[in-house]
Parts: C-alpha cells; structure tokens; sequence
C-alpha cells in the first residue's frame, strides 16, 4: 500500500515540476460576444503565418495583441473551393470563451470560403480567457 502511495506522490510531483495546469471545463452562465468575421488580408502578420504554415492540416488557433483576441479554425486542404463555415456560437462564461463553427459542403450556408483550404478568423475585445472549441 505504501508504494502505491509513494508512486502517486511522485506522480503529483512530476505534475507539478512539468508545469502542466488543468483547465476545468465548467458551465456557467454564458453571454454572447461580440465578434467580427475577418479577412486574412486585415489580420495581424503573425497569424497569417501562422495560418499559412498551417492550413494544410486541421488547426485551432488563438492570437493576442494589445487590443484584440483573434480566434482561428482551419478544416485542412479539401478537393475543391467553395466550402461554407457557420458560425453557429460565440459565448463567454467567467472562465472562457466558447466558439462553434460547422463546415458545410459547397454551396452550404455561411461564409464561402473561395480557396480549397477553408478556415475563418473572428476578432474579439482582448480578455485573457482560455478559448474552447465546440463542436
């Protein structure tokens, strides 16, 4: 029994030393936020090569700078253009902000991605808050 323990406790420190944290996913009361769908033309350089480096694969990106927070999904390289990306939830509760899209085939509803590599960014007031993605 006492190794047992022993192992947990070496466990816990590893876990501690590593630097890992925990983000508790908890419900709350969530309010809308306001956002906007932006260009890639109009979004920080950074993110855009961010983006650029990773488009080809499924990606989730966060961006922060001064004044705004930058929120990205990427769906990876499809065969063709014309794909759709609906955002379909932009919440906060006091913990995060959650953020759902849906990719529709081409011809879907939402906003119509002209490339074969379909993503949005939207643009938020800076917080510090973690960003979850639904799906």
């Amino acid at each position: 029994m006492k190794r047992i323990a022993g192992f947990g406790g070496i466990i816990w420190i590893l876990f501690i030393l590593t630097g890992c944290s925990v983000i508790l996913k908890t419900e709350g009361e969530r309010t809308a936020v306001e956002y906007e769908l932006m260009d890639l033309r109009d979004i920080p350089e950074d993110i855009q090569k961010e983006i650029a480096e990773q488009k080809a694969e499924p990606f989730q990106i966060t961006y922060r700078d001064m004044e705004y927070l930058y929120i990205a999904e990427g769906y990876g390289k499809k065969e063709e253009s014309g794909y759709c990306i609906e955002i379909t939830e932009c919440t906060q509760n006091e913990n995060a902000i959650y953020i759902e899209a849906i990719l529709h085939g081409p011809g879907g509803e939402g906003a119509i991605c002209e490339t074969e590599y379909p993503l949005y960014v939207v643009r938020t007031a800076y917080t510090k808050k973690h960003v979850i993605f639904e799906e």
